[in-house]
């Protein structure tokens, strides 16, 4: 099977065929494929600031924290993020 094309929970084999896709993984999201909302919010950073190592503190990291901060409670003063393998 080779996957030509995706939107919302389905995609679309070279033949045409459409599959609910049931996959999980490292890029398997919750919220669909072909999401204009997050493409346009990844060109933005991309144009902004396309990487940083993850030591110093950066915007988008900072907003990502104080909003985990907000959703898990507490009064969190220090967070990391790194990649689990």
């Amino acid at each position: 099977m080779v996957i030509d094309g995706a939107w919302g929970a389905t995609v679309v084999d070279a033949e045409g065929n459409e599959y609910v896709d049931t996959m999980t993984g490292l890029w398997c999201v919750n919220i669909g494929y072909s999401q204009q909302a997050v493409g346009d919010a990844a060109v933005e950073q991309l144009c902004c600031l396309p990487y940083y190592p993850h030591t110093p503190a950066n915007e988008p990291a900072a907003l990502f924290a104080q909003e985990l901060t907000r959703v898990l409670g507490g009064d969190l003063k220090r967070m990391y993020f790194t990649k689990v393998l």
